[in-house]
């Protein structure tokens, strides 16, 4: 999805991911990485005689699954945690973020996360990863 912003524009995800939107200049973003930046002032890129597309309610707001007390509410796992960032560094699509065999660099892992991974953590995350999701 292009994204472009009148301003320029720095978006910044919870798992530590970072996207510099230059003023003006269309960016071709993963969905997720766009929306966030939808949120904060960004608008959806039209090239010219192009329809205007049209944004979907869910993309406007965050999407929210059943909502619970934080008493019931586990917080997630150093797996699911690193899972998450190396997704979000796949979303944000800096390739210099990535090892020539297309993994994550630990030193970004690790600065994203604010804790070292080991070598076996790095794995299994990224195996779940590399494995089709049966949602």
């Amino acid at each position: 999805m292009k994204i472009v912003s009148d301003k320029d524009l720095h978006v910044s995800t919870i798992s530590g991911v970072a996207v510099h939107l230059d003023a003006n200049v269309p960016r071709e973003l993963s969905e997720g990485i766009a929306i966030e930046c939808i949120k904060a002032g960004a608008s959806i890129f039209v090239e010219e005689g192009q329809p205007a597309a049209a944004i979907p309610d869910e993309a406007r707001l965050p999407r929210l699954k059943e909502l619970k007390t934080p008493e019931e509410v586990e917080p997630p796992s150093r797996h699911e945690r690193v899972v998450a960032a190396m997704t979000d560094l796949l979303n944000a699509g800096d390739p210099h973020n990535f090892r020539a065999d297309g993994q994550p660099k630990s030193t970004i892992l690790n600065s994203v996360l604010g804790f070292t991974v080991n070598a076996e953590e790095r794995e299994q995350a990224w195996d779940a990863l590399q494995k089709p999701s049966n949602q």
